[in-house]
């Protein structure tokens, strides 16, 4: 019960400071010290296991003999009020993560509610997260997210100072994972194998290497014809605010610094519809190419304007994929189909750009992709997954 719990806190604080009571904290502090303790969301009683909790980097163990955990030297953070992210894992729940106010005079007590999460359904993923020359980033938040037909789960969690995590109450299967921090650019999404904690399951470690936002890197494309891959030069390239460049000869363009981030491109050409995209700058990425759609006065004639197929791995034929596609833009889900046996399928989009995605047997796959404008189709949008 609560009583109990608040009698456990107090006890470990005693245990700490002597008969002072509770952690000294110094006239003039240069960090914060804070008390955490964590509760079943369902029955509001001290969770009956160890866990782990993170507190601006500072990492401590919730301990079923203590019942609380005394993390010293956390960072006040620069914010006004103070804020830092708590991250607290317990085999058996769902990880707990989000930034509590951190006092700059008095002890900060925080009480995680951890909803339980069912071991033959859910597991527990460790790594780290860190930068160049694998130098650990302090409190990144690192992101799994589960597709299935009834929606996304996500579970997340933060980093020590040491660029470790650990996070539990991941539905089991295909999860994608993402990482970001304050001065880093936000890793591109990666898969990852999420095992069962039953029965002694363990899933790989998942490490996320970030890249700092102020690294320059050069970026080059080439500008080409959607139909018959020829070279168009003159075509235009608006690289956000960076630059405006023209494509040679060749259709090949270049600019020599670009610091890593995204960037909304517009390319356009004489006769052709103007296109859009958002492009990642990262370090080593590979050069650029962009498909113009020649202009055409008339409006789809079909029924639809993309089409693809959805391959499915270790089932008896490709039926029952479900695939969506989400407006990138607005957020707004315009179409879902279910496949049949063939495996293909067919939407009707406004032109625009669009967030593919593939689901079945608990594992996903996503694309993302440009409906163009004066009545062409998209073709080949394919996907391959691998179902039990």
């Amino acid at each position: 019960m609560r009583c109990a719990l608040v009698s456990a806190v107090v006890a470990t604080l005693l245990l700490l400071s002597g008969c002072a009571g509770l952690p000294t904290v110094p006239d003039t502090p240069t960090a914060a010290i804070g008390v955490i303790d964590a509760i079943d969301a369902t029955t509001n009683e001290t969770i009956a296991v160890d866990a782990t909790a993170i507190l601006g980097g500072v990492r401590g163990t919730i301990t079923v003999a203590e019942g609380s955990v005394v993390l010293r030297n956390v960072p006040f953070g620069t914010g006004t009020p103070p804020v830092q992210p708590l991250t607290v894992t317990a085999p058996g729940y769902v990880t707990f993560a989000e930034p509590i106010q951190i006092s700059v005079t008095v002890v900060t007590f925080f009480t995680a509610e951890l909803q339980p999460a069912d071991p033959a359904e859910t597991g527990t993923v460790r790594g780290t997260v860190t930068s160049d020359g694998g130098l650990p980033v302090t409190s990144a938040l690192v992101k799994f997210a589960h597709v299935a037909p009834g929606g996304v789960t996500e579970v997340r969690g933060y980093t020590d100072n040491q660029g470790q995590y650990v996070i539990g109450g991941i539905p089991i299967g295909t999860a994608t994972v993402t990482a970001e921090a304050t001065g880093f650019v936000t890793s591109e999404p990666m898969q990852a194998t999420v095992v069962q904690d039953a029965d002694g399951g363990v899933s790989p470690d998942v490490n996320v290497a970030l890249v700092p936002g102020s690294t320059r890197v050069g970026v080059n494309g080439i500008v080409v014809d959607t139909f018959t891959d020829v070279p168009l030069a003159g075509a235009q390239v608006q690289f956000g605010a960076v630059a405006n460049v023209v494509a040679d000869a060749g259709g090949l363009f270049g600019i020599p610094s670009v610091l890593v981030g995204a960037y909304d491109v517009t390319v356009t050409a004489t006769g052709y519809d103007e296109f859009t995209q958002t492009v990642n700058v990262l370090p080593g990425m590979a050069r650029l190419r962009f498909a113009l759609t020649p202009s055409a006065p008339s409006p789809p004639g079909g029924p639809y304007n993309l089409q693809g197929t959805v391959t499915l791995n270790g089932a008896a034929d490709n039926s029952g994929a479900v695939v969506t596609a989400v407006d990138t833009t607005a957020g707004v889900t315009w179409a879902t189909v279910t496949t049949e046996a063939s495996g293909e399928y067919t939407m009707f989009l406004p032109p625009g750009e669009y967030r593919i995605t593939a689901a079945a047997g608990g594992s996903s796959v996503r694309r993302t992709v440009t409906v163009p404008s004066g009545g062409r189709v998209l073709r080949g949008v394919d996907f391959v997954l691998t179902v039990s």
